[in-house]
């Protein structure tokens, strides 16, 4: 019996933040599964929370497990790839949550990015306006 192996690979480009899926499809006999990779791109916290969404003022950013003492960068992205707004070194301290003022932000879709010590998030938001 003939099986296909099917390997997906994302890939988020920091140049021009944005994420791509590419998947491959392998017709090879003897090949029945993958053992695993070595190397470990991202350990994603348990719970990142991003809300609301669709949003018209505020964004909430709230992540659960992850290092109070640890920095992250968080960059929203419009649909061209242009960083619209790009905060360094935000530091959650004593509460999970971090808000993000997108009042002035034209109404549109965005890809909010979260990077930080072995994390590595993406996530499509809306944007809307009166």
């Amino acid at each position: 019996m003939k099986k296909n192996l099917l390997i997906s690979f994302i890939i988020i480009s920091l140049s021009s933040f944005s994420q791509q899926t590419i998947k491959i499809k392998i017709n090879q006999p003897g090949i029945e599964k993958c053992l695993g990779t070595n190397a470990v791109i991202s350990e994603i916290p348990k719970s990142i929370k991003i809300y609301p969404n669709p949003a018209k003022n505020k964004l909430n950013i709230e992540i659960a497990d992850y290092p109070f003492d640890q920095s992250l960068e968080i960059m929203l992205v419009n649909l061209v790839g242009q960083r619209v707004i790009h905060q360094k070194d935000v530091v959650l301290r004593n509460a999970m949550t971090y808000s993000l003022d997108i009042e002035k932000l034209p109404a549109g879709i965005y890809n909010i990015l979260i990077i930080g010590n072995k994390l590595i998030y993406s996530e499509k938001i809306t944007v809307l306006k009166n």
